[in-house]
């Protein structure tokens, strides 16, 4: 007679019902041999007697198929698990990877990090899943008032791994938030020092812009005395003297060059009718003849034209 097993290799009820089965069949066949010289009464007993046996053999088979049930249910969710604990192994040890690689370097960019803290994120959620679902598990079989037996070395092997896990993903998650502010501490220190080093550039720059710059006036002596910009000097009941500048300047008739640019100025007079106010020395520049109404100021020698004054004014006739 073949005996019925379940899953973790116990025989099953239905053999340990076996021996009510006989007696059931021994009851029957005594009865019927005896229903003649029995009375009625005793018949009917023992086919009631009967009838309850099988329907008490029926709901023990009954259990017996629904425990099976229940074991090939666990045995596939703990397949899962275990599928599921594999592949949080892989990701781990890439995670771990990236990490190492980002804690030599000493920094990472913003992505890196997020996308490390995205990931661990992950692996933590799918390790509670499945610590989630052996727990279930777990007490679905304590209330059945059935035990894991063969099944339970493995349940206790996937929780330990996946407690292991969840420490080791916890400490990858505090390595990742100290880098995080490791590396904010100096992003905060270049910022620092980005700052003040634009602020020196835009002072150089400043200086730099204020030092090559001047201004220029090129205008007849009538609009440049009605502007207070030149005022004659030294002339005795108006008679000789010399034109000087005023130092007063009047946007309307200086106009600003960068020095490192222009070095020669067109002038709308014949050269020999150009008059450099005094303050440049004649020998950095000189002027160049462009017809019979026109002329160019040539500055030969930037350092010394514009030494002693940052203003030029040109005197062409009325």
């Amino acid at each position: 007679m073949r005996i019925a097993k379940t899953t973790n290799g116990s025989p099953s009820l239905l053999w340990t019902l076996s021996p009510l089965l006989v007696v059931s069949l021994a009851l029957s066949a005594c009865s019927k041999s005896n229903v003649g010289s029995q009375p009625k009464a005793s018949a009917d007993a023992l086919t009631e007697q009967n009838r309850l046996l099988l329907a008490e053999n029926e709901k023990l088979a009954e259990r017996v198929r629904t425990s099976e049930a229940a074991d090939a249910e666990a045995t596939a969710t703990l397949a899962e698990v275990q599928a599921s604990l594999e592949e949080i192994r892989g990701k781990e040890l890439k995670i771990l990877r990236k990490t190492l690689d980002v804690t030599r370097e000493g920094q990472a960019r913003t992505s890196t990090r997020e996308m490390l803290a995205d990931e661990l994120a992950t692996i933590r959620s799918a390790i509670r899943k499945n610590l989630d679902r052996i727990a279930s598990l777990e007490r679905e079989r304590k209330a059945d008032g059935r035990k894991m037996a063969s099944l339970q070395t493995l349940v206790d092997e996937l929780k330990r791994s996946l407690e292991e896990k969840d420490v080791t993903i916890a400490t990858l998650e505090k390595t990742v938030f100290e880098l995080n502010d490791r590396v904010r501490e100096q992003e905060s220190v270049i910022l620092v020092k980005d700052t003040l080093l634009r602020e020196k550039d835009d002072v150089i720059a400043t200086r730099t812009r204020e030092v090559n710059t001047a201004f220029v006036a090129v205008a007849d002596k009538k609009t440049l005395k009605e502007k207070g910009v030149v005022e004659k000097k030294g002339s005795i009941l108006g008679l000789g003297g010399a034109w000087q500048e005023t130092g007063k300047y009047d946007p309307q008739v200086f106009r600003e060059i960068d020095t490192t640019v222009e070095a020669e100025l067109t002038i709308p007079a014949p050269a020999e009718k150009v008059r450099v106010l005094p303050g440049h020395p004649e020998e950095s520049y000189q002027i160049v003849s462009g017809g019979p109404s026109s002329s160019t100021l040539k500055v030969t020698d930037r350092e010394a034209f514009w030494r002693d004054s940052r203003y030029l004014v040109v005197m062409i006739p009325n």
